[in-house]
């Protein structure tokens, strides 16, 4: 056997990106509907809130714009802990 030879499940040889990504869905099928699994945590669907609230804390930061890392993470978890109980550290 060739060294360049690459074990897979399909019978075909695919490329190594589709079987990089069968191998990606393969490991985290298990957590991909985790909101149906426990629906009585109304888990939403969809990460369009979370997406909102990094698109808000993006814009409060940018305003700072001299502001180096460390300031720029107290900042928002200042923003954090003001907001929601569930990120106060």
């Amino acid at each position: 056997m060739c060294d360049n030879h690459r074990r897979t499940t399909f019978a075909v040889n695919f490329d190594p990106l589709s079987e990089q990504m069968y191998r990606n869905l393969k490991i985290n099928l298990p957590y991909l509907f985790t909101y149906q699994r426990y629906s009585e945590l109304n888990i939403p669907n969809t990460t369009n809130t979370l997406d909102g609230c990094f698109a808000y804390l993006k814009e409060l930061v940018r305003v700072h714009r001299g502001a180096n890392k460390t300031l720029k993470r107290k900042i928002i978890q200042e923003i954090l802990a003001k907001s929601d109980p569930v990120f106060r550290y």
